[in-house]
């Protein structure tokens, strides 16, 4: 998990404000927490009510977990979240809502819907304003949700899960590569380089 400077750095907020949330001194806004839990891929339900009952639901009805095992994937679930903070839903909210409230009376039923369409991997909805912090995330949650996935399914089957986290990381791999060298082939786009700043339009980009 990052740590408080990195959290303030990446939520826009001062590091003092993340602490005194930590230690309880001020309330969880639902906007302040839907966006830690977009940022730093953070499952929504767990942190509204501390527990994953959606998920494990969805886990035993699938097939991927029993009632006796569901608490294997507790790991993977943890960073299975949802990007509630990127719906629409979210902006009928009243303002300085508390988490715990705005979960429970507003956006439960999406999230359960948004889980279980989406049960095996982050999900997010990119926009414009992502930085790279955003999607690294995004890549080593998801990386690691494979080899968790990997891990339970060899152990469902009674086989060692090695040889299938090996594959899947060597697929990856290769996959990296080979989407790097297909950028790395295209043309310049000369419709996107940067002309010479005209400080007129500039201001006016600023203001609007």
């Amino acid at each position: 998990m990052a740590s408080q400077s990195e959290v303030a750095r990446r939520l826009g907020l001062k590091a003092h404000s993340i602490s005194t949330i930590e230690k309880c001194r001020a309330p969880l806004r639902f906007d302040i927490a839907l966006r830690f839990c977009r940022e730093l891929l953070v499952n929504e339900q767990w942190l509204a009510t501390g527990s994953y009952g959606s998920l494990e639901k969805e886990a035993k009805r699938r097939g991927v977990a029993t009632s006796a095992s569901v608490a294997d994937l507790h790991p993977l679930f943890f960073r299975l979240a949802c990007d509630l903070w990127s719906e629409d839903l979210t902006r009928t909210i009243p303002a300085r809502t508390l988490y715990s409230t705005a979960f429970n009376q507003f956006l439960a039923p999406l999230y359960d819907r948004l889980a279980s369409q989406s049960f095996y991997f982050p999900r997010l909805k990119p926009n414009e304003h992502d930085t790279l912090d955003v999607f690294q995330t995004v890549f080593h949650a998801t990386v690691d949700a494979g080899l968790i996935l990997l891990e339970n399914e060899a152990r469902r089957r009674g086989s060692a899960p090695l040889q299938l986290q090996r594959t899947y990381l060597r697929t990856l791999f290769q996959n990296s590569i080979k989407a790097f060298n297909e950028l790395m082939a295209q043309p310049p786009d000369v419709a996107r380089a940067p002309a010479v700043p005209d400080k007129h339009k500039a201001s006016t980009a600023l203001k609007e």
